[in-house]
């Protein structure tokens, strides 16, 4: 085989390699490092593409990639895939690298818990629970009792990673925050599922499965087929991601069962504070609601009734007993939260439902630990991650009814 030498030509280009690429690529290197110290370029963030950099920088993409590379053994900047990154920030080892801070309400919240653990504040019970079996220290974060300085300090020392659970993810300091932690990457773990929590790694609790299931058994036990969605007490205008999620399940449901789903009643009613008036206008409101379904009515009367939350229960069967019904005869109305029997509101009215339905809060906090630890010792993808808890269906007992 004859062989074919080829000669160098002005065409030609050598490619630039990592130990000689000139004064264009030792200046690339140079501005990438000023960008890290600067945290023009922050810590855990990735580059951009080549050609940007190529532009950024006005050089080739071959001394992009050279630059890079030397970067890159230099320990300056680290591989992922085929990304690079701009490496962690560097922590001083002290008690804060093993603590695990916990942003909730004000710690009275917690110590006034009951035993129904269906209140969502267990879900910051059991993150507590799973960072002291994990043998990691906890800092409680309270958000009421947050100032600017606070959160400047946290942010000098900050912890190994920040969860954020129920009733505090939405505020504006809290958003605040956990993106400041994001961009000094310190790993942050959501309770919820709205839209400005999309950019972190969050548990969320599935709503979808929970009312899906629940509104099956109605059908396929109790031999339910007009069940009506009762969402008082949720802004109309705003409702939150969960209920678009109940719904879906509700319709999912209905239609494996053949039943022609019935529209929700919805509508605020503030934040109550139970007092005896109170609780009676709730009931004369959700009475009034029912009024087209009663005896004098257009539509026929519903045979159960879907309450937003245990709490509502009370009211609910007062409303029904106005109209003639008898809950659990007559219709039946089931709760969600599984927190039923110790609801503020049943000191006006004892009333249980036929079922509910439990989130399991304490197992999300955990779960919310777990993703926090995976995300801290680098076992995840890039991407926020979502972890889906199921719900479960609980029949509540006879002798339970009052």
């Amino acid at each position: 085989m004859t062989s074919v030498q080829t000669r160098p030509g002005k065409n030609r280009r050598k490619t630039p390699t990592a130990n000689s690429f000139g004064p264009a690529g030792e200046r690339v290197v140079a501005r990438i490092k000023e960008c890290m110290a600067d945290e023009t370029l922050p810590p855990d963030t990735y580059l951009p593409a080549e050609r940007v950099m190529a532009e950024r920088f006005d050089c080739s993409r071959g001394t992009i990639r050279v630059a890079l590379q030397r970067l890159e053994e230099e320990g300056a900047l680290l591989r992922v895939g085929a990304r690079r990154r701009a490496p962690p920030r560097k922590r001083v080892q002290s008690v804060m690298t093993d603590t695990v801070a916990i942003l909730t309400l004000n710690p009275g919240e917690l110590l006034a818990l009951q035993a129904a653990e269906g209140w969502e504040r267990f879900i910051d019970v059991g993150a507590a629970q799973a960072v002291a079996e994990r043998g990691l220290h906890m800092l409680g974060l309270y958000l009421e009792q947050l100032t600017e300085a606070p959160v400047k300090r946290l942010l000098e020392h900050p912890p190994l990673g920040l969860i954020v659970g129920a009733h505090v993810a939405f505020s504006p300091l809290t958003h605040k925050l956990v993106t400041a932690m994001q961009r000094i990457g310190v790993p942050v773990v959501l309770y919820g599922d709205n839209p400005e929590q999309r950019d972190f790694d969050r548990v969320v609790s599935n709503h979808e499965q929970g009312t899906r299931d629940l509104v099956a058994w109605l059908c396929r036990e109790r031999g339910r087929k007009r069940i009506l969605r009762f969402w008082a007490g949720m802004d109309i205008d705003h409702p939150p991601y969960w209920l678009g999620n109940r719904d879906r399940g509700y319709l999912e449901a209905m239609r494996e069962h053949g039943c022609e789903p019935l529209p929700p009643i919805c509508f605020r009613c503030g934040e109550p504070t139970w007092s005896n008036l109170d609780f009676e206008q709730q009931v004369r409101l959700m009475a009034g609601y029912l009024m087209g379904f009663s005896a004098t009515g257009q539509q026929a009367p519903p045979d159960a009734l879907l309450a937003v939350s245990d709490n509502m229960l009370p009211a609910l069967g007062a409303a029904c007993e106005l109209h003639g019904w008898r809950p659990g005869h007559d219709l039946d109305l089931v709760g969600y939260d599984n927190y039923w029997s110790q609801a503020p509101t049943q000191r006006h009215k004892k009333q249980s439902p036929v079922a509910t339905v439990d989130k399991h809060n304490r197992e999300i906090g955990r779960r919310m630990v777990e993703l926090l630890l995976q995300r801290a010792n680098e076992e995840l993808p890039p991407e926020p991650q979502t972890r889906l808890v199921e719900q479960s269906l609980v029949v509540v007992e006879p002798e339970q009814n009052h």
